[in-house]
């Protein structure tokens, strides 16, 4: 359900009336608030709500709150607390890596950590109804809207309402409405401006609740209020509210006449904060540059001016009393929250430029000095903080730190927002390995033009300043971009560069990469010699240094390559030596994938008996670590070997499993393939209709992504079908055309019925 509406509206009121109705129908409730300050602080609305369902409270000790949820994750599932450590940043807990997850890319590991979240929200609304609301989306970081994405349709079947407020501009936030829209469970109410009899009677609420008593309210009143505040329920209360703090009498039409209204609702809200004590205001100020939401004991450490901890609680107090803010009764210390944004960003555009940068950089060395043991858990509020102040060198420091870390969570958006903010403030000199960073951002979210401007920069600049390892570096990322774009000339010779270059300046590590690299290269071109000679020497040296991660990811490419030369004894050995040192390291999802390899090798050599093992071992893992991408093709192949062994009635529900994943990961690349596999398998099993029409649809779906089939699968497939057509004769070929009219989910209903 989305609230849309702008601000003062009531968004706000409307989503605790819907939390209040929640809690009377037996709703478990859960909220979290964007912040202006937090669109780059990842899963920033979020964290309540998950440390809520986990049962978590942020005053425990680190140790006890990592037990509670070690518990919660077991209670879900026995295999779930191996995962744990990927919901740190969605708790925004330190919690120690283990083998398995220190060994996951960020692509892998943000995705396992969404479909961990949508397993436990699926447990979490078996034992109670769940009514969830985000505030503020109109600020939401990256993550938290992907983690969204991830969640809103999986809730379909399930007895939870997701709820989101956010203004009405499409341009203000991720959240947008058209996205929202698209699901066929989503509701909207849009909030507009109350009108002139809806206003008459708010305005005769608020004074009632003013004086204490009701009262009629004359023309000349309303008239006066509402012609200003144009429907807006907020600017009417507080008109009302400033008119009331300066003892207008509201029946007395002479002064009523004498009344002059702030022109605007920021006039209006500084001419409000007046009536405060210096103290009072003071204590706003410095509380509206922490964010809209702060805790109290900041405020003395940030700004000790203020004076003692009771004599700020009292200031706090009142300032509470007069509805300007808001406690949060449920935090483990005294946290309060401007009532309304615009109080906040009114008050922190009062300040002078000069004050407010001095602030931002007091809060950062309180957080500094505060939090010096957790300060990954605030790296993009320090981030934020120095960005805004006049301290460059904390303002360098901080952005890169925060680039990295958001890097390595897949959060490429807010990675590429502090990479260029940084990028502004360095001396050309120094701009080599931001730019560098950049492109490798832009290469991976796939806007290689970006990329490569990047990339050529950081080598230009390297180049200048003789930084040969980061020319190198330089050389290896073009190379690999020019592989994706097939332009297999130009990548060859940044990797022979970079080479080079490494042998020279004495970088072995850096030799290697370029070899492995230079590799893969040869596979994917067919040059399988090739590829097995720079494997081969990569290798070596990858052993030297006794990179034992990467010798197993080596020795597995290795493998692959000489498959690929038709020694599958010898690429046997190199998948079984990789797997072997993958266990030594508890790399469970490399374990995983050398399973998998070993058990397509065996079924490409027709040893059934041999895969079922390895692809067996392989679903359960798979299983454990929740990645379903690569569990949906291990039981693909695992269909595949019980299909050629004959058993089609243990295949088919594997097929099922398989594209069910697939249908749920939107991967339509894999269902083409699943389509095509239960077409052989009904082929076979004299279902020959069916088996032309999933197979007409497949081939309809590779039209519309350009993924043809290779030769040699263009044959295995056509020596499956072969039963099909000759069944049905001249009338195979209206079975293939009227699968090909199918739409993809009417192909896939049509596979996933009765085998």
């Amino acid at each position: 359900m989305g609230i849309r509406g702008e601000p003062g509206l009531g968004k706000s009121r409307l989503a605790a009336e819907i939390l209040r109705l929640g809690a009377a129908q037996g709703f478990a409730l859960y909220g979290g608030e964007c912040e202006s300050y937090g669109a780059n602080s990842s899963y920033l609305v979020w964290q309540p709500i998950w440390r809520g369902l986990f049962g978590i409270d942020g005053g425990w000790s680190t140790a006890q709150q990592l037990a509670a949820l070690t518990d919660g994750l077991a209670a879900i599932h026995a295999t779930f607390p191996t995962r744990a450590p990927l919901l740190g940043p969605v708790l925004n807990l330190a919690i120690p890596e283990n083998a398995f997850t220190s060994a996951l890319s960020p692509r892998l590991r943000k995705t396992l950590l969404e479909e961990l979240l949508v397993d436990c929200l699926r447990a979490f609304a078996q034992q109670q109804p769940l009514l969830i609301v985000l505030e503020a989306a109109q600020w939401v970081d990256p993550l938290s809207y992907e983690l969204w994405e991830a969640i809103a349709p999986a809730i379909v079947d399930l007895p939870v309402l997701l709820v989101f407020a956010s203004r009405l501009q499409q341009h203000e936030t991720r959240l947008r409405a058209d996205q929202a829209r698209a699901l066929a469970h989503y509701a909207e109410v849009q909030l507009a401006p109350l009108t002139p009899a809806e206003a008459a009677d708010f305005m005769a609420r608020k004074v009632a609740q003013l004086l204490g008593r009701a009262t009629p309210l004359p023309s000349q009143l309303v008239d006066l209020v509402t012609t200003q505040a144009e429907g807006n329920p907020f600017y009417l209360e507080e008109l009302l509210t400033y008119l009331h703090t300066r003892g207008v009498d509201f029946q007395d039409s002479a002064a009523l006449a004498q009344v002059e209204l702030p022109d605007s609702l920021q006039r209006l809200t500084l001419s409000l904060l007046d009536q405060f004590s210096e103290s009072q205001k003071i204590t706003l100020k410095v509380a509206s540059v922490i964010g809209r939401l702060f805790r109290a004991a900041w405020l003395a450490g940030v700004y000790p001016e203020l004076g003692d901890a009771s004599r700020i609680r009292g200031d706090l107090e009142l300032l509470h009393q007069r509805d300007l803010l808001l406690s949060e009764p449920t935090a483990p210390e005294l946290v309060y929250r401007f009532r309304q944004v615009i109080t906040q960003s009114v008050t922190y555009e009062s300040l002078p430029h000069a004050l407010k940068s001095v602030l931002h950089e007091q809060i950062g060395e309180f957080i500094e000095q505060t939090y010096p043991d957790a300060i990954d858990q605030y790296l993009d509020l320090l981030a934020y903080h120095y960005d805004r102040s006049a301290n460059a060198a904390k303002q360098r420091h901080y952005l890169w730190l925060a680039g990295e870390a958001a890097q390595n969570e897949y959060a490429n958006a807010v990675a590429l927002d502090y990479f260029r903010r940084l990028l502004i403030i360095l001396p050309t000199s120094k701009q080599g390995a931001v730019q560098l960073k950049l492109g490798q951002i832009e290469d991976t979210v796939g806007r290689y033009a970006a990329a490569e401007e990047h990339f050529q920069a950081a080598l230009t600049l390297a180049t200048q300043e003789q930084d040969r390892a980061l020319v190198a570096q330089c050389q290896i990322a073009q190379g690999e971009l020019h592989r994706k774009q097939s332009q297999y000339e130009e990548a060859a010779a940044c990797f022979g560069a970079a080479q080079t270059i490494a042998e020279q300046i004495g970088d072995e590590a850096g030799v290697a990469k370029a070899l492995v690299c230079a590799g893969s290269l040869a596979l994917y071109r067919g040059d399988y010699a090739a590829a097995h000679d720079r494997y081969t020497q990569g290798l070596a040296i990858r052993r030297r240094l006794d990179d034992q991660s990467q010798v197993a990811n080596t020795l597995s490419d290795l493998a692959i390559a000489v498959a690929n030369q038709g020694d599958l004894a010898q690429s046997g050995q190199l998948f079984a030596e990789s797997l072997a040192i993958r266990r030594t390291l508890g790399d469970q999802w490399g374990v995983a994938n050398s399973l998998n390899n070993l058990g397509e090798l065996a079924l490409m050599q027709e040893q059934y008996a041999a895969a079922h093992p390895y692809l067996e071992e392989a679903v359960t893992i798979y299983r454990a670590i929740g990645d379903r991408w690569s569990l949906g093709n291990t039981v693909l192949t695992l269909g595949n070997v019980l299909r050629a062994q004959g058993d089609y009635q243990a295949a088919y529900p594997l097929y099922q499993e398989s594209l069910q994943i697939y249908r749920g990961l939107g991967d339509r690349r894999s269902l083409a393939y699943l389509l095509e596999s239960m077409g052989g398998l009904l082929s076979l099993q004299g279902e020959s209709v069916r088996a032309l029409r999933l197979a007409g649809a497949a081939a309809a779906l590779r039209d519309q992504l350009q993924t043809p089939l290779s030769p040699a699968e263009q044959t295995q497939l056509d020596q499956a079908l072969e039963p099909a057509r000759q069944a049905l004769g001249a009338g195979a070929a209206a079975a293939w055309e009227s699968g090909r009219a199918l739409t993809l989910e009417d192909a896939v209903a049509e596979a996933l019925g009765s085998g």
